[in-house]
């Protein structure tokens, strides 16, 4: 199977800036945060937690705020090892702004799931960890929770049959895909993918 049918390339983007939004990005970071998760007590300063999670929000659409963005979830991380929407932030932060320490991603990432989350895009993040580290078993349990969570998430199928892919094991990974098709029909990622393994199957 060819690895670019499977693989997930998106990337945080930067959409193209409108007056709106480049007025917005020229106000002060605090100003922003603001606007965007407001207070409940209008003259109280967020809590770490809150002001952490916002920056998280705003700095993928700003690249101003991501360095600010980055210190304040790597201290809310930190200070609060069983907030599961935290750990699952700083994770998913990690994989892109620390790519030579992704063990401390894979580790964030399986504190929020300690924690409680149920995110699946947490569990597809973290099995793409494992299966980096050749933990097979666990990588395919953790993509199974994330269907079983939401049947129609594309990126735990892909990720399956990718890993099926991996393990040449070309019968699963072509089911997988299937299932795919069965709720989205037209989509071309899982056709490409299925022809892929079909063609090398028979090899």
């Amino acid at each position: 199977m060819g690895h670019s049918a499977l693989t997930d390339h998106r990337i945080l983007r930067i959409p193209s800036q409108s007056p709106l939004m480049a007025d917005a990005a020229r106000e002060s970071p605090d100003d922003l945060i603001y606007d965007t998760k407001p207070s409940p007590k209008p003259d109280a300063a967020p809590d770490l937690r809150t002001l952490a999670l916002a920056y998280f929000e705003v700095s993928q659409l700003y690249p101003a705020f991501r360095r600010k963005g980055f210190a304040l979830l790597e201290q809310a991380a930190r200070e609060l090892p069983d907030d599961a929407e935290v750990q699952a932030a700083y994770g998913m932060v990690l994989m892109l702004a620390r790519p030579r320490a992704l063990s401390e991603a894979s580790q964030a990432l399986q504190k929020a799931i300690d924690a409680g989350s149920r995110s699946v895009e947490v569990r597809t993040r973290l099995a793409k960890l494992r299966l980096r580290d050749g933990k097979l078993a666990s990588a395919i349990q953790l993509y199974n929770e994330a269907i079983e969570t939401d049947p129609y998430y594309t990126p735990a199928y892909l990720g399956l049959a990718y890993l099926y892919a991996v393990a040449e094991d070309r019968q699963e990974a072509i089911e997988t895909l299937q299932r795919i098709l069965k709720y989205d029909p037209g989509n071309e990622t899982a056709r490409t993918a299925m022809t892929d393994a079909k063609v090398d199957a028979k090899e």
